[in-house]
This record gives structure tokens, C-alpha cells and sequence, in this order.
């Protein structure tokens, strides 16, 4: 269950093509609820390449701009040759505005240190969009699908122009937020090739956001997704 503000919805939609709602209004209002809505739910974080599969599930309390609790449920990394340092990130993570805290279950050690005020969520800056600039993307919408049980609505971005993005998936969040290489492969750059969003239809909120990158030949190198239940 995701919840926001506390509240559950069922929400009922047009399948009338000629009520087709604007793409990007429908991705400015779920972009500013990223950045303002409470959360609460259990979110899957997953990469998948050539050289396999790292996912990662939290469950997630959230209220910006400095409140978070994150207990790590699983994480699988079906990768090989892959450093074991990788998981050495907190079973539990705590962000408090003038604390934080992070719990080691295998070690049994608790770390705390004070905040800086400069904690970034990462539930804000996943993906590739900037609500800021929305005028440098391309937004066309898909219609509408169920996600864990919500209605959405399907909106596909692409950005105008070329965007590079970093080949790793994060484990984690605050200052506790470890990034997991995926594997670089010679020297080439990734291209962000499309965002897709399925919008909760009665909270604005992306439940469901998923990233393609390609190559420089235009081959497909990963897709990174994230899932709220």
C-alpha cells in the first residue's frame, strides 16, 4: 500500500482518446508532488543490463524537507564480479532534521551524526526530469494502466536534446545514499533515450517511473525503474 497524505483513493478514468488529458500538465503537477507529498510505502528500486539485475526494496516514510525513515527489506544483485563491498549499506536509515542515524543489522552498530542541511532526498531526483525546464522535453501520453492496485495515467518523456546519465543504481537515501556502479563498458556514453511515468490518477504522484539508456549506436544499455507499492 502507498500512501499519500494519508489518504486512499479509487480513482475511475476515461478511456476516450478525445479526453486525452495535456502530458505535461499531467508531469508538472506530479513533479511538484515529488517535491512536497508525504510518503509512505515500500519502493523497489531496479537496474537491469547485460551483466544482470540489481534491485533493491525499502520501505519509506518520507516528508520533505527533512524527514525520513528507510529500512532496507532486500536487495539482490544478480551481477557477477561484483564487489562485496556493494551492500555495505544501512539496514535503517533515519533523518530526523537535526539527526540522523543509520543501523548496521549484521555489525549491530548504530551510527549517529548531525545534520548540515544539506540532506537531498533521492525520492526527488530520480529520473531526468526538471520541472523547472519542462520546456526541454517531449511529452506524449499512453493512455492509462493499474499499478499495485491504482489507476494511473502513462505519460512517455523524452528529453530535446542529448542527456547523459551515470550507469548506477542508489541504495539508500540521505547522507547514507550509496551508489552501486553497474559496470562501465569501454568508454562509451549512455544516452537517456525516454522517461516514462504512470501518474496516480487521483494524487498526482509518479507510482511508477522507469529510464532507458542507450548507446552512442543507439542500442539499448539499461533500463533503471522504481516501483511504490
Amino acid at each position: 500500500i502507498i500512501l499519500l497524505s494519508g489518504v486512499l483513493f479509487v480513482g475511475i478514468l476515461s478511456e476516450d482518446p478525445t479526453d486525452s488529458p495535456d502530458p505535461e500538465e499531467l508531469v508538472a503537477d506530479a513533479a511538484a508532488g515529488l517535491a512536497s507529498e508525504p510518503i509512505e510505502g515500500i519502493r523497489t528500486d531496479t537496474v537491469e543490463n547485460r551483466l544482470g539485475t540489481v534491485q533493491t526494496t525499502v520501505e519509506i516514510a518520507e516528508s520533505l524537507p527533512d524527514r525520513l525513515r528507510i529500512e532496507r527489506h532486500e536487495l539482490k544483485d544478480t551481477r557477477e564480479n561484483h564487489s562485496s563491498s556493494n551492500h555495505e549499506s544501512a539496514d535503517i536509515q533515519i533523518h530526523n532534521g537535526s539527526e540522523r542515524w543509520a543501523y548496521y543489522e549484521e555489525r549491530g552498530e548504530a551510527i549517529r551524526s548531525t545534520a548540515d542541511g544539506h540532506w537531498v532526498s533521492d525520492t526527488t531526483t530520480f529520473g531526468i526530469v526538471d520541472r523547472q525546464q519542462l520546456d526541454q522535453y517531449e511529452f506524449s501520453y499512453q493512455g492509462t494502466e493499474t499499478v499495485a492496485g491504482r489507476q494511473t495515467q502513462v505519460v512517455e518523456i523524452e528529453p530535446s536534446t542529448s542527456v547523459s546519465a551515470e550507469f548506477s543504481v542508489e541504495v539508500g537515501a540521505g547522507q547514507y545514499k550509496q551508489s552501486i556502479s553497474i559496470g562501465q563498458i569501454d568508454d562509451e556514453e549512455w544516452q537517456v533515450a525516454e522517461e516514462t511515468w504512470w501518474i496516480d490518477a487521483t494524487e498526482e504522484y509518479p507510482i511508477k517511473q522507469q529510464l532507458r539508456l542507450l548507446d552512442e549506436d543507439g542500442n539499448e544499455v539499461t533500463t533503471k525503474a522504481r516501483t511504490y507499492e
